[in-house]
Formats: structure tokens, sequence, C-alpha cells
């Protein structure tokens, strides 16, 4: 939580400082985002997982995409959380490099089954378009659910004896009716991230 005494400090130390208090891990902040995947790969060369958490009203934009990038590069399993227009939790779907699908595998599944797909790209375009965008914040408790849940998957990817339930999948939880719904996210043959045989001709025509 963030407290009157945190005014104008920047959000990223807060977390480290709160983060670290009474924790034997390591957490550090940095000063500004990373501009591009190779900036990302050097912040996350030494990572055993990364998580993200983001609370924004679309579920992909250019930094998840680096960020699938560069945990594929460095072969580092990633958590992507995110609270989606204050009204749901996404846990996952967990990428496990050459095991699971990746990121944009998952954004290429949600466009195939997406309604109204035009409607989503005018909106993602002119959200996108609005360059630096009022963070309200988040609900206390949506914040912790968020929090807790992405403890308990974090230590199943790192746990050898364990199966993460985000692993290939995403999870949803509906904050206005507090259901969850699963949702299987297959990898795409021939992904442009995570298909090393993406860019190579085809050796045969199939019909």
């Amino acid at each position: 939580y963030l407290s009157a005494t945190d005014a104008g400090v920047d959000a990223a130390e807060v977390i480290r400082r709160n983060l670290s208090a009474g924790s034997a891990c390591s957490v550090r902040s940095i000063a500004r985002r990373p501009a591009n995947v190779l900036e990302w790969r050097g912040l996350l060369a030494d990572a055993g997982l990364a998580i993200t958490a983001f609370c924004m009203p679309i579920v992909f934009n250019s930094e998840l995409e680096a960020i699938n990038k560069a945990v594929l590069a460095e072969g580092i399993r990633w958590l992507p959380l995110a609270v989606v227009d204050n009204r749901e939790l996404q846990v996952g779907p967990a990428v496990i490099p050459t095991e699971t699908a990746c990121y944009k595998c998952f954004e290429y599944r949600f466009r195939s089954n997406f309604t109204h797909l035009e409607s989503y790209d005018h909106f993602a375009q002119a959200f996108s378009a609005m360059g630096e965008v009022v963070d309200f914040g988040v609900l206390g408790p949506f914040a912790e659910i968020a929090g807790n849940f992405g403890a308990i998957e974090a230590m199943k990817l790192l746990s050898p004896e364990h199966v993460a339930e985000s692993a290939g999948k995403l999870v949803a939880f509906s904050l206005d009716t507090l259901s969850a719904k699963h949702h299987p996210v297959l990898r795409i043959p021939r992904c442009p991230h995570c298909d090393e045989y993406a860019e190579q001709c085809p050796e045969r025509v199939w019909a």
C-alpha cells in the first residue's frame, strides 16, 4: 500500500522498499523502463523467473511484446499478471520457453477468437496514442488477490515438482461475479517469436 509519505516518490522505489522489508530476497528498482528487447535482455539475464504486473484496459502492447522476445531469448520463465479495466484479473498464460505458448501465440489466439476485433483494434490504437495515461490505481483487495495468486504460481514455476496452473493457460477471475475461467492457449505453428523454423521456407507444399 502507498502512504502519504510516498507522495512524489518513484513508484518502483516504493515497491522495492516494501518488498525488501524483512525479506531475504534481493530486490532492485530501475530508473526507467527498458526501451527495447536488448535492454530487457540485459535486465533479465540473471533472473530465474520474470513477473510483470499491469493495470490497463487493453491486453497487448509493444512493451509486452519486447518482454516476450527477451524471455524467449534468455530462456527465462515468465508470469504475466494483469488487472483489466479494474474488472478482471488475468493470471498467465505463463511462458515456459520451448514448452508452452509464448505471449505472441496468446495474442494470435486471442485475436482469432475475439468477436468484435475491429472495435477492439480501434480502441487499442486510441489508447496507445494517448501517450501518458492517468493512473488511478487499483483497489487494495484487487492488488492483494493478484499478488497472492502470482506468488503461488511463481513458487510452482520455480519448483520442478509442481506444474503451474497458468502454464499454457490464461486463468481469468471476474471481479464482478467472483468466478474463474480457464482458457488453454496452444502454441501457434510457425509463430514469429517462439518457433525457430518460422522464417524457413517449408520443404513441401501441403494440399
